[in-house]
């Protein structure tokens, strides 16, 4: 239990470094499960605005988490 427990908080660490907008896109993509169109319609951004700011929040994510995804 405590090694799950550590774990959830590295994971909500590192989700509180990254930038705003794409801790929120993450969150709502990932977490809430909405469809990429509905978050976009929802931060009033273009489909395309959030599917970078997903792919720059994913790869930062995995690299302060020190998982694969990403270099250091």
């Amino acid at each position: 239990m405590a090694h799950t427990n550590e774990q959830a908080l590295r994971m909500r660490n590192a989700m509180a470094e990254l930038p705003a907008e794409q801790s929120e896109v993450l969150r709502m993509h990932l977490f809430e499960e909405r469809d990429m169109t509905d978050v976009a319609a929802a931060l009033d951004i273009g489909l395309s605005a959030a599917w970078y700011r997903f792919r720059a929040g994913s790869e930062a994510y995995a690299r302060l988490l020190g998982g694969a995804g990403g270099e250091a």
